[in-house]
Order: structure tokens, then C-alpha cells, then sequence
């Protein structure tokens, strides 16, 4: 599904508004932040997900795999 919405101008940057029904599918709401990721060039995505955060967690994931012995003997 796609949704148009209204470019402003706002400063000297532009805005946009998202539908109240896009808002609460993104679970996004006011004073929150969403980021824009390109996928390509001149394509955005936007996301309610840092992207720096998810390369954040799949560190940890490899970290815990790499030493699941070792934490598996220190929580006993």
C-alpha cells in the first residue's frame, strides 16, 4: 500500500507529515525519531529502527555464539 503525503517547507528544510494510521502501524508517535536509510540511489526507506543499533545487536549475537561456553559456566 502506498501513502501520498504533503511536502512542506519549513525553514530552510522541508517536512513531512505521516498519516495517523502510518504513525501507529510504525509505532512511532510524537517527539520520537525515525530514520531515513537509502536503499538505493535517490530511494529512502523509512524506519522507526536505528540501523546503527541492529549492527549493534548482531555483535552481540556474535560475541554470546563465540563464548556461549564460557557464559553458560558463569551463570552456574
Amino acid at each position: 500500500m502506498a501513502y501520498k503525503v504533503k511536502v512542506r517547507k519549513q525553514g530552510g528544510s522541508v517536512a513531512l507529515t505521516l498519516p495517523a494510521e502510518v504513525a501507529r502501524r510504525m509505532q512511532v508517535s510524537e517527539g520520537g525519531a525515525v530514520y531515513l536509510v537509502e536503499s538505493s540511489p535517490g530511494e529512502f526507506r523509512l524506519t522507526p529502527y536505528d540501523p546503527a543499533f541492529e549492527a549493534t545487536l548482531a555483535a552481540h549475537d556474535d560475541v554470546v555464539a563465540e563464548y556461549r561456553d564460557v557464559f553458560r559456566k558463569l551463570a552456574q
